[in-house]
């Protein structure tokens, strides 16, 4: 059992190649067709074996993939059997059918940013999954690095509600998440331009679950309140045990998701670090240096998005908030901070406003 099969067509073969040499130095081990389908052997029989002897399936999408129909056979049948992890190389179009999943999109990177998002966008799909035998390469395999025009995000954005997730996550919490969201609820119903703001609340995301619960809510504002164990996030599993995800895995996440999200908040003590390395993907996230009690959270974030909800800056969102938290005796360390992608200017950036 390999930990990935990595199915492509021969127009890209050097990006597949370059994959699983990456993946290789990270220590996971690939089917790959180049070194591993012989001569001699039947093609569809070798397929078969790739796909049933491997824990995942990275697809390599352009449009010569969607062109070929192996490559959709091999496809399909990943996606019947929940193992495919889609990488984009090259612009196209994602059918329908496949856009529920999540894909690691390589397109217009310099092969340091795109090695980055590779394994990083590996890292965050392989929690719980064991790694098998490496995959021999006689070289570092070379792709082209010409560059391709990036998808724009903002029109992706149409004049629809800002969308906010509250993910309350359960994993050994004892904590009042469902009061603390009802208290968001509350102030955004009340705030100028609540009506702008659609937020949902899920309380029941498990590891497994996680992924697909982002693709399906697609937020601008992804809020994650529960606990942390040494800057890991915990979650539960499908079994009812907890998984720790760790600060790689959720920068991969972040990274891997098509949906535009703008302002993550870890709603975690020492979540802080985590959140700096987040705003490397994101616009803006937010954490907190030490401890944050559950009290103290529930003057905070209600502060917070009052202040979103009234049209203001996130800059100024933030600063009021840890105003009115600090002014109720919440030390500086237990607030929660602002960190911004580089580039970002929080106090030019408001997710609702009149127009």
């Amino acid at each position: 059992m390999r930990d990935f099969f990595i199915s492509y067509t021969k127009v890209n073969e050097d990006w597949a190649r370059w994959i699983a040499w990456q993946l290789k130095q990270e220590q996971y081990s690939c089917y790959i067709q180049a070194l591993d389908f012989v001569a001699g052997r039947d093609f569809v029989e070798c397929m078969k074996d790739a796909l049933e002897n491997s824990r995942q399936m990275i697809s390599v999408l352009s449009p010569a993939y969607f062109s070929s129909t192996f490559a959709q056979k091999e496809l399909q049948a990943a996606y019947a059997a929940d193992m495919a992890l889609p990488v984009r190389v090259e612009q196209c179009q994602i059918p329908k059918l496949y856009r529920t999943k999540i894909y690691i999109d390589l397109v217009g990177l310099p092969l340091s940013e795109a090695r980055k998002a590779l394994i990083d966008g590996v890292r965050a799909s392989r929690i719980g999954r064991a790694s098998g035998e490496a995959v021999p390469f006689p070289g570092r395999p070379v792709v082209d690095e010409a560059p391709q025009p990036m998808v724009n995000e903002k029109k992706r954005r149409s004049a629809r509600r800002l969308r906010v997730l509250f993910l309350g996550a359960g994993a050994e919490t004892g904590l009042d998440l469902q009061g603390e969201y009802r208290q968001i609820r509350d102030v955004i119903s009340k705030a100028k331009y609540g009506k702008k703001i659609a937020l949902k609340g899920v309380f029941d995301v498990t590891a497994e679950t996680l992924f697909h619960t982002l693709n399906k809510y697609e937020p601008d504002v992804l809020h994650f309140a529960g606990k942390q164990d040494a800057g890991r996030v915990l979650l539960n599993d499908a079994s009812g045990g907890v998984v720790a995800i760790p600060e790689s895995a959720l920068t991969g996440m972040f990274r891997s998701l098509d949906t535009g999200i703008r302002l993550v908040i870890l709603d975690t003590c020492y979540s802080l670090q985590c959140a700096a390395e987040i705003a490397g993907t994101v616009e803006c996230a937010m954490g907190v240096k030490s401890f944050i009690y559950d009290d103290e959270a529930a003057l905070f974030y209600p502060a917070l998005y009052r202040a979103i909800a009234a049209g203001k800056s996130i800059r100024d969102a933030c600063g009021q908030a840890s105003a009115y938290a600090q002014m109720k005796g919440v030390p500086k360390s237990r607030t929660p901070q602002l960190r911004c992608r580089k580039g970002v200017d929080p106090g030019r950036l408001r997710l609702v406003s009149e127009t």
